[in-house]
């Protein structure tokens, strides 16, 4: 929920929680808490083997069974592209017929050869690259979302680390105050 500050308070609460995190701890020296810190995130992140942020959106890309059908639909429509360009087939049917009660025979012989008038082809070739140019928009359209979504899942998952770096930081302070404490009690 978000509150209606001002912009000078806004300024002051983040300055103070600026400084807050700055202020050093004396109950404990500085060296311990950056060894707790390294030794947490390393136990959640490989620092050798891991993958940045556009090696796994590399290997999403390559690797995505929906954008394989997608290309393979890029594919087809390119394909459509050719085949339109070319003449239309000619059509030849044979038939006959036999009648066994009578000495009559048939033999049926029809022949065609399309004729494209008006510019037929043309417009069938142009349908078939507007065709083609919107699949391969949906094609980069979709590479882009999951570009996004990976980006996006690899930001949260980091915070999501570091939150719990931080938490558990937090929680190797509260030990050693509750045994500082005890110590003194």
């Amino acid at each position: 929920m978000f509150f209606n500050f001002n912009k000078r308070i806004l300024c002051l609460c983040f300055a103070i929680v600026i400084l807050a995190m700055q202020m050093p701890i004396f109950a404990q020296t500085p060296d311990v808490i950056s060894t707790n810190k390294i030794e947490t995130l390393s136990k959640y992140v490989d620092q050798t083997t891991g993958m940045t942020a556009d090696e796994l959106v590399a290997y999403a890309l390559a690797n995505n069974a929906e954008l394989e059908a997608v290309r393979r639909e890029v594919e087809a429509a390119e394909a459509l592209i050719k085949q339109a360009d070319l003449r239309a087939n000619p059509n030849l049917e044979l038939s006959g017929s036999k009648n066994p009660f009578t000495p009559s025979n048939s033999l049926i012989v029809k022949g065609a050869l399309p004729l494209e008038l008006y510019g037929r082809r043309g417009a069938r070739v142009k349908v078939a690259e507007q065709e083609a140019q919107v699949r391969r928009q949906v094609l980069a359209d979709r590479e882009r979302l999951l570009a996004a979504e990976v980006r996006s899942k690899f930001g949260m998952t980091l915070a999501l680390v570091l939150k719990l770096s931080f938490v558990e930081e937090t929680l190797t302070v509260t030990t050693q105050n509750y045994r500082l404490v005890a110590a003194r009690v």
